[in-house]
């Protein structure tokens, strides 16, 4: 049961409303972009971008966020290998530097919104830190999903938001998307999910965060597609409702609004 400290509220239609915009929310990939990664500008600038990445993280889950990671040794099992990780989209900042703190730098990659490129300064950096942008052109979507496939083939770890918009501070699980875990079921990746949980602080407003790791999640192969997107997506769910219950704090109360 969450205690609700703070009077910010925040009024809401459906789950798949966008509460936070960003300046450049419109933004579109170019029908251009190149999506390999084994070109030499991309090998050079890969590891300095990613070690600062690793840098903020650090130095914003210690000193802003609080941060405390659960159960991180279970991804030690498949170090040698690529993996889905599925979170719970509620740091709007922190979603995209803390994950550098659950597993090794290089291994590090996610599936992002176009308009997040666009971003003064970092958005341009992203790809380099092991970002896969979502292709705004849909002839554009078979590139993308080739470039998914061959991070898991070098052995990274993807990072992937199912509930597609972020809701700042928010302590339960909205619907997962089905289509997210179709990649887990095309190449027969080991899945994980992580669910970000807030606590009061002794001092200040804001909460700490403590994020739990969870996994593998184990599923019936010997069925449908669909019917093993279905199986990982409620299982993923399951996990991730049953850890959200351990926030302890609502910093920004969520309320649906009333119509009539």
């Amino acid at each position: 049961m969450c205690i609700s400290r703070s009077k910010e509220i925040k009024f809401y239609h459906s789950f798949e409303d966008d509460v936070v915009t960003l300046k450049h929310q419109d933004y579109e990939l170019s029908p251009k972009y190149n999506y390999s990664t084994d070109t030499l500008h991309y090998k050079l600038l890969s590891p300095p971008v990613s070690l600062m990445a690793w840098l903020i993280g650090w130095f914003y889950g210690t000193f802003f966020l609080h941060l405390k990671i659960k159960n991180k040794d279970l991804l030690k099992d498949v170090r040698d290998q690529g993996y889905f990780i599925y979170g719970n989209h509620t740091m709007p900042e922190g979603d995209g530097f803390t994950i550098f703190l659950l597993v090794p730098l290089t291994k590090v990659s996610a599936i992002v919104a176009p308009e997040n490129l666009a971003i003064p300064v970092i958005g341009p950096l992203l790809p380099y830190g092991g970002v896969v942008p979502i292709p705004t052109d849909r002839h554009r979507i078979i590139d993308f999903n080739n470039a998914i496939k061959d991070k898991i083939k070098k052995k990274k770890a993807m990072f992937i938001y199912p509930e597609a918009h972020v809701w700042p501070y928010y302590t339960k699980i909205r619907p997962l998307t089905l289509g997210s875990f179709h990649y887990p079921v095309e190449t027969n990746a080991p899945v994980y999910c992580k669910t970000t949980t807030f606590q009061k602080r002794k001092f200040g407003k804001k909460p700490k965060v403590t994020i739990y790791v969870d996994g593998p999640i184990e599923w019936n192969h010997d069925q449908s597609k669909v019917a093993q997107e279905k199986e990982i997506r409620d299982k993923v769910q399951a996990l991730m409702e049953k850890r959200s219950k351990l926030s302890t704090y609502e910093y920004i109360q969520y309320k649906p609004r009333n119509n009539n």
